[in-house]
């Protein structure tokens, strides 16, 4: 990770702790990832002069890109690893995320061992296992948009946006293929992308608000250190500690993460948007990529992919807030009370709201 990076994380050397000792084998991956990173970077110093030829190569490609968005904790990073799994896309590896300042020049060396996707639809907070793991791609978006993870640029000027459509131009050039990319924090700047990117196509994932909620907190304790302290787009932090103070910060997240989907669904015409409920997902993941084909030109499945291959997953939904937070979450963000109680959502997804 950039040293520019870590002003986004309250403590990093503790960060890094838990990664490796209680982040699983994801979590010592990008320790080691970022180890990696210094072995690479005398390479990604060399490719630079590359790069600058790449970015300004006057082509152009109506290829699509299409971007995942929606609030943090919502299933985001699943619907993107399914999708990057079965249809042939290009992504953003966490192999280029070692070259980041070279990641056009890289790509056109990476590719031509040609990796597979991870298939396996594991990921810690956002962080995906493996070197062909999908990666956010903060290391090309923060080119463009800025280094704060939790706030981007959501206006460029002339030069800036000419350089963002000769990127993806260029990558979609490179690698024959439309881009399919994960990242929360470019719903909160869908509508200049989509001003930017003409071939740009959105897919917003939603969940159920109290799950989003408590995913929140939980990454809020473990990302950073401290339930106080923010985490995810539009994060802000805790006036006090205790679990009331961090259900009302997270709330008030929740709330802009809601206005801003609404807004950019406003904006964005609506054949460049499909919205996707998780729960949904997780019932029938086909009828998403079906949805997806259907409606992205030139987009099509991978290799030895079929729909019929497609299986529902398992919703992660269990609430492990008290009832008093669940019922604080409903009531600030205008949710109906389930008919089953609060302890545990039910087994219909209908009863939540559609707002979310």
């Amino acid at each position: 990770m950039p040293a520019s990076n870590y002003r986004n994380f309250r403590d990093p050397i503790g960060l890094a702790w838990r990664m490796v000792s209680d982040g699983r084998s994801i979590g010592r991956q990008a320790i080691a990832r970022e180890l990696l990173s210094l072995v690479a970077a005398p390479l990604d110093w060399l490719l630079q002069g590359a790069e600058r030829r790449a970015a300004a190569a006057d082509e152009h490609s109506q290829l699509p890109l299409l971007l995942v968005v929606g609030p943090p904790r919502s299933g985001t990073t699943l619907v993107a690893q399914l999708l990057t799994d079965y249809l042939d896309v290009s992504y953003f590896s966490n192999l280029n995320g070692l070259f980041t300042r070279s990641p056009l020049s890289a790509q056109r060396l990476l590719q031509r061992v040609r990796p597979e996707p991870n298939r396996e639809y594991r990921s810690l907070f956002g962080v995906t296992a493996g070197l062909h793991g999908a990666n956010d791609g903060f290391h090309i978006w923060n080119r463009f948009l800025g280094g704060d993870r939790y706030r981007p640029a959501t206006d460029l000027n002339a030069s800036e946006r000419e350089r963002l459509r000769e990127f993806f131009d260029r990558w979609l050039t490179i690698t024959g293929k439309p881009l399919l990319n994960k990242n929360n924090r470019n719903l909160a700047c869908a509508d200049l992308l989509a001003d930017v990117l003409p071939n740009a196509f959105f897919i917003c994932v939603t969940r159920d608000p109290v799950c989003v909620a408590q995913s929140l907190m939980k990454a809020r304790h473990w990302v950073q250190g401290d339930s106080r302290y923010g985490w995810g787009l539009f994060a802000e932090n805790a006036s006090d500690s205790g679990e009331a103070a961090g259900v009302d910060a997270v709330c008030n997240q929740l709330e802009q993460n809601m206005r801003c989907a609404a807004a950019m669904r406003a904006h964005i015409p609506e054949q460049r948007w499909l919205d996707v409920r998780y729960e949904s997902f997780c019932d029938d993941p086909a009828a998403v990529v079906r949805e997806i084909l259907a409606r992205t030109p030139n987009v099509v499945l991978r290799p030895g992919r079929a729909l019929d291959a497609v299986r529902p997953m398992a919703a992660s939904d269990r609430l492990t807030l008290s009832v008093e937070s669940q019922a604080m979450i409903r009531e600030r963000l205008n949710m109906p009370a389930p008919t089953h109680g609060l302890t545990r959502r039910t087994s219909r997804r209908d009863q939540q709201t559609a707002a979310f």
